[in-house]
């Protein structure tokens, strides 16, 4: 067994036209390719890594179907995720939904891309507490989509989101919504900053550091918070920091 110092930096899967594998190890790298579907080989050598390394987290990434679903339940049973990235264009709605279903509950960050199947048909999924969600570009996220998560950072990207509904997802956290949520990102349909906040008691705030999933990182890290606007629970336990640029809001959440 390895020691400490040999631990894996990160671990990558990636299913593609062939399924690559990666262990990065300071100062090296573990580099495999294999052809689809040699599932005996790519069975081998993901356990050789996990009795290698005691069982490491892996990020799995899935962008084609070439490799059937079956061979994928057989191939990763047991597998450590850590983050799911599921970013197909080929990928049809049954082989999407049975991958999302079948890995997403393994997983401790989600990572979701498709402008073609509807993101109302993935609430079971949505509900989940990951660490980390993100979700790009599916233009088809309502605001009762957003209501229900439950993860502990949330993304989403190129949303048709509007002011009125940004005001009213802050008006269910205030009242005890999203209650794991620490940090959220959104880019939305930005108009006016007053119907954001109508109806909200609010004040402005000096920086301060927060630590939380920023930006996809597989572990907290600390960023600087410059001064934003802050409002707080009913509940006066929780105060949240938020800050526009352009058409994207980001909310800190202080305990």
């Amino acid at each position: 067994m390895y020691g400490a110092e040999r631990y894996p930096l990160e671990c990558f899967i990636c299913i593609d036209q062939v399924v690559q594998i990666q262990v990065l190890i300071n100062p090296c790298r573990i580099f495999h390719s294999f052809l689809i579907p040699v599932k005996l080989e790519i069975k081998s050598f993901l356990d050789h890594m996990a009795y290698l390394f005691d069982n490491p987290k892996f990020d799995l990434y899935i962008h084609s179907t070439l490799m059937d679903f079956d061979s994928m339940c057989e191939i990763f049973e047991g597998l450590n995720i850590n983050c799911l990235y599921v970013h197909p264009e080929d990928m049809d709605y049954g082989f999407y939904k049975k991958v999302l279903n079948q890995f997403s509950k393994f997983s401790k960050q989600l990572d979701l891309a498709s402008s073609r199947h509807p993101i109302r048909d993935f609430h079971d999924v949505l509900i989940e507490n990951y660490d980390y969600i993100s979700i790009e570009p599916m233009t088809d996220i309502k605001i009762d989509d957003l209501l229900i998560m439950n993860s502990l950072s949330i993304y989403l990207m190129s949303s048709q989101l509007t002011d009125k509904d940004i005001n009213r997802f802050l008006k269910h956290w205030i009242k005890g919504g999203n209650p794991r949520l620490e940090h959220i990102y959104i880019e939305f349909q930005r108009r006016s900053n007053e119907e954001v906040f109508k109806g909200i008691k609010r004040r402005l705030v000096w920086p301060r550091r927060f630590e939380g999933f920023i930006g996809g990182a597989r572990e907290r890290r600390v960023e600087e918070v410059t001064d934003g606007i802050e409002i707080w629970n009913e509940k006066r336990t929780k105060k949240a920091t938020i800050k526009f640029k352009r058409a994207t809001l980001k909310m800190f959440v202080w305990y």
